[in-house]
């Protein structure tokens, strides 16, 4: 068992104490909160998928990522860049992390499949998920984007929220066609070997 004792440098008599049943506790409620709200950081912008895969692309060949390279205009980029980061395909400094470099060197069907299980693991769609009690992402219906939104990501309003929403179901309808459902893919493999 691990407690820690907090201290001011400024005022070392001033002792905070948490110990581990207290930590144990918060956390189990931090994680259901984080369940219930999303920060609109965590909300692409990008519509088009295939944006996602040349900027990969082009960080993997050492190519500059801007506007002309991507053929968007200048404000898209930025919307682009946070989109591969929110599917784990770059870090915060934009350099690609593994997910990404495999999403460089993979075929078009494999890029698609990876993606939306990404998609299904990133923190805004499984708080969608879990908003509506199902258990994955194929069974979202697109069109409650904007309704999830709208209750759980208070820190967009207006346009902002239909603008998003319409990114959501524009990626759930670009990437379900190609998602793995990975329970069922087990389970199936476990009826096969009579498991």
């Amino acid at each position: 068992s691990i407690d820690f004792e907090l201290r001011s440098s400024a005022e070392p008599e001033k002792i905070i104490k948490i110990y581990k049943i207290d930590a144990e506790i918060y956390l189990s409620r931090l994680k259901k909160r984080a369940l219930t709200y999303i920060s609109s950081i965590k909300v692409p912008q990008g519509n088009d998928i295939e944006k996602v895969f040349k900027l990969i692309d082009l960080k993997w060949n050492n190519e500059p990522v801007n506007a002309v390279s991507l053929n968007v205009e200048p404000r898209l980029v930025a919307y682009y860049r946070q989109s591969a980061h929110i599917l784990g395909f770059v870090e915060y400094n934009g350099e690609l992390t593994p997910q990404g470099q495999r999403i460089a060197l993979s075929d078009n069907n494999t890029k698609y499949r990876i993606t939306a299980n990404a998609f299904e693991a990133s923190e805004c769609v499984w708080a969608w998920i879990n908003h509506f009690d199902l258990t994955n992402i194929a069974e979202i219906d697109p069109n409650t984007a904007k309704d999830f939104l709208t209750e759980r990501c208070p820190t967009l309003s207006g346009q902002t929220i239909s603008r998003r929403a319409n990114t959501l179901s524009s990626w759930w309808k670009q990437l379900i066609p190609h998602y793995l459902d990975v329970k069922a893919v087990n389970d199936e493999k476990h009826q096969k070997n009579g498991v």
